[in-house]
């Protein structure tokens, strides 16, 4: 029996019937989706009405209020048997060889609902496919016009490309035009086509050599829940598994956000993934003969800083790691001192708050529901925070919601107002000499978003002074932080939090002793493209005195010899020495077990899909590092190594992400951090005297995103060797001028 006196006004008959637990067959309806209609499937019958009603079209509170409800009447089993007899009137019955048979919606309402003999004896109707693009594969024959395709372009996506053109039995779906689907989310239309009209495209990358379409079905491919690696929130996808290869993505319901929804990004980057095991390193013993090395040249770089003045150092770079491994990485740095730990990017933030590090308001649809303005600055939300993007469309949809930009021309998928490109704008806004202060006065809840790479400028900090004194005005209250700071990556957030890293200098590029990169592609660093082909270090090493005898080189990455290009560049450049090149293949994103931080500053961690036995995760190779220091007495002091000790305050940071078990230590009890407490406090107050104010300079540049392709770039190391996802950003890019 329904409780009738509890439904809310808004609520869909089918909605709520569903809610209750009640199965009622759909093909049109979708939660997320406008009402349509079209399908007839959802048929109930009501005691009061002389027809069976469409339960997704009708009220729920209207339709029970004094009323009986049948959904399993004969009336509706028969309603619901000759509509089924008019939707495979022209559809093919190829379920053997179609990629969804066998989770298919249409299959199994017909085999329950459906009637078993034939009785049109004309020919089916045959329509062209159409070309979307390289993400979606079209069977236009299979589709029953459920629309869903057309109101998710339209209402969630924003590109209103797709539609329904002809009449009666010549109806089809297209483009109007001979062009594809020119939308970064265009993908999803596969997940919502209830008959596999939308199918994946050929795969041409690493995984398969032959098509994915006929090749595998639902109950060949094991199903895993893991996180995106493409962007800063880390949305929860379905990770589809054989044989250790992953075969395909797909969106996961997300109950804390809502969202269900995933970009083409997100969905086809796993081509891109390539079998990290060369040859050379599935010789017997060859990570032993690596790691001696190694655990040598520190054990002289250690004496050597005791025995002389000069320097020797043993240079970490790093970039889009873990929450474990930057835990590790402190706790080594600040053990040896020979040893440095740098970025490979310059990143000038003030990390004493999490509230400065992440979107605190902008991705809460509540809170973004009673905000009246937006303030872009540096950012495309529509390539940078997809979710972000959708959550600001929803809500211009709503109306009494303005958004402004300062950048370059961004093409969102709602109206945006331009107000320069300069930081004289922010300037201005800033000095209360701009017409946006009235709006920023007199709006309600106010938000103000830029982008993380905005500080990696020169002027970075002091344009993050700049925008903290927006404070003033009404974005920030008591009850509400409108402050928000969008990260590309999934691991920024955690690498801030974590700790203060300072960035790799050219003073560390002409003094290092070993180089050691973990995870950096050089190739989207910009200052090592200054270095390799400006040849800056060749300058510098001219007024620096260079240190003698044998360099190092380590590269260790997931990608195989990604960075063998700026190693020749640099072995040119230097004039003696770096003679030693190894790569260090650690496991890919998807077999490790690992936390993060997202960019709306919750805890997200991945699970261990894909098991192969000789690959080894990051915190594995610094473990046998660490290990060899016990167990090589020959070459280290066996009184110097007993006990690694902890110079840090914030005790929470290594007691939450770290896993002691995996490190070879035995004495490792909560009085050592203790015992190596600093007493200075790790956040330091600048007092102001009165009437003396800090002059700040800014350069007065033009503001430019620092994506330069939505495909093809970004901070994961995947995306870049994938083949569809190249094709994506040739069409992109053909199209659009967004990208410089």
């Amino acid at each position: 029996m329904l409780n009738t006196k509890k439904i809310n006004n808004k609520v869909s008959l089918i909605a709520y019937l569903i809610a209750n637990g009640i199965s009622i067959p759909h093909y049109c309806y979708h939660n997320d989706l406008s009402i349509a209609g079209n399908c007839r499937v959802c048929l109930v019958e009501l005691k009061k009405s002389m027809k069976p009603i469409v339960s997704c079209a009708t009220n729920a509170k209207a339709a029970l209020y004094n009323n009986n409800m049948y959904h399993d009447s004969a009336l509706v089993k028969k309603a619901r048997e000759n509509i089924l007899e008019f939707l495979l009137l022209n559809h093919p019955l190829d379920c053997p060889i179609c990629d969804q048979g066998g989770d298919c919606d249409l299959q199994d309402q017909s085999l329950f609902f459906g009637f078993t003999k034939r009785r049109f004896y004309k020919f089916k109707r045959v329509v062209s496919d159409k070309d979307l693009g390289p993400i979606v594969k079209t069977v236009m024959t299979r589709c029953i016009h459920c629309t869903r395709c057309v109101r998710f372009s339209a209402e969630i996506a924003g590109v209103e490309e797709l539609g329904v053109f002809g009449r009666g039995g010549d109806s089809e779906i297209g483009t109007y035009v001979d062009k594809v689907l020119a939308s970064e989310l265009s993908g999803n239309v596969i997940d919502l086509c209830p008959v596999a009209s939308f199918t994946y495209k050929d795969y041409m990358g690493a995984l398969t050599l032959k098509s994915f379409p006929f090749e595998l079905r639902g109950w060949d491919i094991e199903k895993f829940e893991s996180i995106d690696p493409t962007d800063g929130f880390g949305s929860n996808i379905r990770v589809y598994v054989s044989k250790d290869q992953i075969v395909q993505i797909e969106p996961d319901y997300n109950i804390h956000t809502f969202n269900t929804w995933i970009t083409d990004k997100g969905r086809q980057f796993f081509d891109g993934i390539f079998n990290t095991l060369k040859d050379d390193t599935q010789e017997k013993n060859v990570w032993s003969k690596i790691i001696k090395s190694i655990v040598q040249n520190l054990y002289m770089f250690d004496h050597c800083n005791k025995q002389r003045s000069k320097n020797y150092f043993f240079t970490i770079v790093f970039e889009n790691l873990s929450l474990e491994m930057l835990s590790m990485l402190s706790i080594i740095s600040q053990n040896y001192s020979f040893i440095k730990v740098k970025r490979a990017e310059k990143v000038q933030i003030n990390n004493d708050l999490e509230s400065n590090l992440q979107l605190n308001l902008a991705s809460n649809k509540v809170k973004l529901g009673s905000s009246t303005l937006c303030l872009l600055i540096s950012n495309n939300p529509r390539y940078e925070g997809y979710y972000l993007n959708l959550n600001l469309r929803q809500r211009f949809l709503k109306g009494n919601f303005k958004c402004l930009s300062v950048g370059s021309l961004i093409d969102l998928t709602f109206p945006v107002s331009f107000l320069g490109s300069n930081l004289k704008v922010i300037k201005s806004i800033a000095e209360g000499n701009n017409l946006i202060c009235q709006d920023l006065k007199f709006s309600k809840n106010p938000m103000l978003i830029f982008n993380s790479e905005l500080l990696k400028r020169n002027d970075g900090k002091n344009i993050l002074e700049l925008l903290t004194a927006l404070k003033y005005s009404n974005i920030f209250n008591q009850t509400w932080n409108g402050l928000n700071m969008l990260t590309p990556s999934l691991s920024e957030s955690g690498t801030q939090i974590s700790g203060k890293f300072d960035s790799l200098t050219l003073k560390d590029l002409s003094n290092f002793s070993t180089l050691y990169f973990l995870n950096v592609p050089t190739n989207n660093i910009s200052n090592f493209k200054k270095i390799t082909e400006l040849k800056l270090l060749n300058f510098s090493l001219e007024t620096i005195k260079q240190t003698q005898g044998n360099k190092l080189f380590l590269d260790q990455n997931s990608n195989n010899n990604q960075n063998l290009v700026f190693y020749n560049n640099l072995k040119s450049i230097e004039k003696e020495g770096l003679n030693q090149y190894y790569h260090l293949p650690h496991s890919m994103f998807y077999e490790n077990d690992e936390t993060f931080i997202n960019t709306e500053g919750l805890i997200k961690r991945t699970t261990k899909l894909i098991f192969r036995k000789k690959t080894k995760n990051s915190w594995q190779i610094l473990r046998k590092v660490l290990k060899h220091f016990k167990t090589n007495l020959t070459f280290l002091n066996k009184k110097d190594n007993q006990i690694i000790f902890f110079n840090s305050k914030n005790i929470s940071n290594f007691k939450n992400f770290i896993h002691f078990h995996y490190y070879a230590t035995q004495t490792l009890t909560n009085m050592n951090f203790y015992l190596t407490l600093k007493t200075q406090s790790f956040i330091v107050h600048q007092p102001v005297q009165m009437f003396k104010q800090k002059n700040t300079k800014i350069v007065e540049t033009k503001l430019k995103y620092w994506l330069d392709d939505f495909f093809s770039g970004g901070k994961d190391e995947y995306s870049q060797n994938s083949l569809i996802l190249t094709n994506c950003s040739r069409i992109l890019r053909s199209e659009s001028t967004n990208f410089f």
